[in-house]
Parts: structure tokens; sequence; C-alpha cells
């Protein structure tokens, strides 16, 4: 009769012990154009038995106190972003990620991403015309 009990209860922990999720790959920036920059992770190795809702993004000023940074939930399954609007121009940013899962919420951060440099945001065009064909070349102002 124990022994039937402690199957039951073994069971029971691994239904309903909710775990978070592991650490993501630390982000990198794979496009940076004026203040817009998006971003792209590796999903963690260990979702733990429960389905990745989301990602949370912490993100600020490098050389600013990290319990400051401001955090961005994104609650689609993704492993890339954009940020444009709450980044400054001509600023040094830092990005970090964390997984969530619907069971047990937030799991641990990864690793904060190298500097990424936001520019100016403003763009210039030159038009070249040649051989009929015309040749849009842009540049970013800083």
């Amino acid at each position: 009769m124990f022994q039937s009990f402690d199957v039951l209860l073994e069971l029971y922990r691994l239904l309903f012990t909710a775990v978070p999720p592991g650490t993501p790959g630390r982000p990198i920036a794979i496009w940076v154009e004026g203040t817009l920059v998006t971003l792209q992770w590796t999903p963690p190795d260990d979702s733990s038995g429960f389905s990745i809702t989301g990602y949370v993004i912490k993100f600020g000023v490098v050389g600013s106190n990290t319990d400051d940074y401001d955090i961005e939930r994104v609650d689609n399954v993704i492993t890339s972003h954009e940020f444009s609007e709450k980044l400054e121009p001509k600023t040094s940013y830092q990005f970090a990620v964390a997984a969530v899962n619907q069971a047990a919420g937030q799991g641990p951060w990864s690793d904060f991403s190298e500097c990424v440099h936001t520019k100016t945001g403003k763009y210039k065009c030159k038009c070249l015309r040649g051989e009929g064909l015309v040749w849009l070349i842009g540049a970013v102002v800083c």
C-alpha cells in the first residue's frame, strides 16, 4: 500500500511542481539602424517541461546600475525582438533576456549582450543614375 502511495506522490510532484525555464542564450544585435536595434538569441536548452510563452528583456545604458534597467515583456514565443522607440540616439546599451513559461513564470537572466551603439536615426539618400538604372545609396548621418 505504501508503495502505491509513493508512486502517486512522485506522479503528483512531476505533474504539479512548476519549474521555470532554463537560461536563454546571450542576445546578439543582428541589426542596428539609427535607434532601431534588432536582437536575436537562442531559446533555453531546458524548458522544464512547459512551453515557453514569451521572454522578458532587460536593457539599459552601459555603465548605469543594472537594477535600474528597463524591462520589456515579449509575449510571443519568438527568439528575436526589435527596439526603437525606447532607445536614445548616440547611446551605448546592453541587453539580457529571460524565458517565461505559464506554469512557473520567469527563468534566470542570460548574460548581457556586448555593447550596442545606436546612431542618430536620420538618413539621407543619394540617387545615382547610370545605364538606365537608378541606384539609391543610403547613409546614416551621425
